[in-house]
């Protein structure tokens, strides 16, 4: 099983090695949730939001403990 801020840290590296170009960070602010996200994560999920590769689970939900599917 891996989680959803897991998930979106592996993606991001996958895409920061295959596409090479740099993102600017976005807002986690929309999230209700945003305190339970990782420090470690956080950059990452706001950078994947930013480029449409993953989004929260609700319009205002991130829930980044939660298990992808």
């Amino acid at each position: 099983t891996i989680t959803r801020e897991e998930m979106t840290v592996l993606i991001m590296r996958a895409y920061n090695k295959a596409v090479g170009k740099k993102v600017d960070g976005g807002s986690i602010e929309r999230f209700e949730d945003r305190g339970e996200i990782s420090m470690w994560a956080r950059e990452s999920i706001e950078k994947a939001c930013i480029l449409g590769i993953i989004d929260g689970v609700s319009s205002d939900k991130f829930a980044p403990k939660a298990y992808a599917t």
